[in-house]
């Protein structure tokens, strides 16, 4: 990338176009949304298009389903969310109803019109946009989903800034700044239950990365047939990627950063962001923050400056049995399990 086309400040989100793959995408604090293309005979990628959007930008969402317009939905510190069109130069839509910063935003894998969005105010909104500016309701942790024209449900006690789609369509995984992870049932609106132990760490103002693979992600289907959960984890320095049985919320891998990437990072820290490549598990890439170490002469002109790629047998190998995590009980749980151990004269576990 030539540096007259590098945003002013840090780039914050990034995504490859999923109708052609020499597109990409990336919004910065700048305020900013850039399009490039990569080709073949380039050595670097080359800036299409920029979008100015008078707000700092945290992420970006561009639809799998949608192959007219693939539209760009952008949000930031702004509480409102732009739709951007590809084809044009301006803003094609743009979304009211988050009453502060809106932090994480996904297109459904299956509709072309809808819409999730995360807000600072730890709220999640579903949109139509078939059907102008207006959310069509909201997630609540306690009970049933807000209607639009009520306050907003709480999904989780701080921002939301992390979601992702399961590829039926049907649930959205969503992460907080609260340190919870919750798997929602798009129809019914509901908190399906399931409990994640409490080893995230989310506590940036930052997209939160996660990515669902099947087969736990490796070659060898990794814990078993069903769909995996990895979110980026653990302390800030130890630079690991966590993955989680998506329906029982255990967690079943911790995985460091492979050493051969590790080497090549030189002093990077935590990581700021999630993506894999390829169908099912395919293999993981991973951007790091810059850690105590960082030394600007010695890592100038590397090109591969805080990126780690990760191999699917690295994913799937490792001792399961020193990574699963208790989840705590509740007082309520425990109170429940001593009556059901004294009627039943054996253990009672809560998943």
């Amino acid at each position: 990338m030539d540096r007259k086309d590098r945003p002013d400040h840090g780039v914050s989100s990034i995504r490859f176009n999923p109708h052609n793959s020499s597109l990409f995408s990336t919004t910065s604090y700048s305020s900013t949304l850039s399009l490039f293309s990569i080709t073949p005979s380039s050595s670097s990628p080359f800036l299409l298009q920029t979008y100015p959007l008078s707000t700092h930008l945290y992420t970006h969402s561009t639809s799998s389903v949608s192959t007219t317009t693939a539209q760009i939905a952008v949000a930031g510190s702004s509480p409102h969310i732009r739709l951007i069109d590809p084809r044009t130069s301006s803003t094609s839509q743009t979304l009211f109803g988050h009453i502060s910063s809106v932090l994480s935003i996904a297109w459904s894998p299956i509709y072309a019109s809808i819409l999730a969005s995360g807000g600072q105010d730890g709220s999640v909104r579903i949109w139509d946009i078939r059907y102008g500016a207006t959310c069509l309701g909201s997630f609540d942790a306690d009970g049933l989903p807000r209607a639009a024209n009520r306050g907003a449900g709480r999904a989780h006690d701080g921002g939301v800034n992390g979601l992702v789609w399961c590829e039926d369509g049907r649930r959205i995984v969503s992460a907080g700044m609260d340190g919870k992870i919750r798997v929602w049932e798009v129809e019914r609106g509901m908190n399906t239950g399931v409990v994640f132990p409490p080893v995230v760490r989310n506590r940036y103002q930052a997209e939160f990365s996660m990515v669902i693979t099947e087969g736990g992600g490796g070659d060898d289907g990794g814990s078993g047939g069903g769909e995996m959960l990895w979110v980026a984890g653990g302390e800030e320095q130890q630079q690991q990627v966590l993955g989680f049985e998506l329906e029982s919320g255990r967690m079943v891998k911790r995985v460091g950063v492979p050493m051969v990437e590790k080497k090549k990072m030189r002093g990077r820290g935590r990581i700021t962001g999630l993506v894999k490549r390829g169908a099912g598990g395919g293999e993981f890439f991973t951007c790091h923050a810059l850690g105590d170490n960082y030394n600007t002469k010695g890592s100038a002109g590397d090109g591969r400056e805080g990126i780690a790629r990760w191999r699917a047998r690295w994913l799937s190998e490792g001792d399961d049995d020193q990574d699963e995590v208790e989840v705590e009980k509740t007082e309520k749980q425990r109170r429940l399990a001593d009556i059901f151990e004294k009627a039943t004269r054996g253990p009672v576990r809560y998943a």
